[in-house]
């Protein structure tokens, strides 16, 4: 974290010394899971899944945003989502960019993404944060019903 100094410097002169401390980036709405508390996905939810649920942020955008983050120069950038952000189709180039220009990443994940913990070690994941909501085998599956 950074002492804030370049951030209040960027004010009083009116020019991008430094980013912000984080850039959040959410993915898209998809999940892979049916969790009974969420409020996007739970299958206890009265209204059926639409249009929403499926909606990612576009290819055009994503490669806007990789092109402008180094310029940007957030302290970090938190992948996350109303859904599993690594089941973008971008989401592994994203990570690609961001470990090239240095960037530190978070991700807020269920760790069922289409991404191995083991890549992304090698893309420089900085943070995992991983909900699996349960302690045990059995409060898994109620949790997460028909999931296994």
């Amino acid at each position: 974290m950074s002492d804030g100094i370049p951030l209040l410097r960027s004010i009083l002169e009116g020019r991008l010394l430094s980013g912000p401390e984080v850039f959040q980036l959410n993915l898209g709405n998809r999940c892979n899971l049916n969790c009974i508390f969420c409020w996007n996905h739970s299958p206890m939810r009265t209204s059926p899944p639409n249009e929403w649920h499926r909606q990612r942020l576009s290819q055009n955008h994503l490669d806007n945003i990789i092109e402008s983050l180094p310029r940007l120069r957030p302290g970090r950038v938190q992948l996350s989502g109303r859904g599993e952000p690594l089941l973008h189709p971008g989401a592994e180039e994203l990570l690609e960019s961001l470990a090239t220009s240095g960037i530190p990443v978070t991700i807020q994940t269920n760790g069922l993404g289409k991404l191995e913990p083991e890549r992304l070690v090698e893309l420089g994941v900085e943070r995992l944060s991983v909900n699996i909501s349960a302690g045990t085998r059995e409060a898994y599956e109620r949790v997460h019903p028909g999931r296994g």
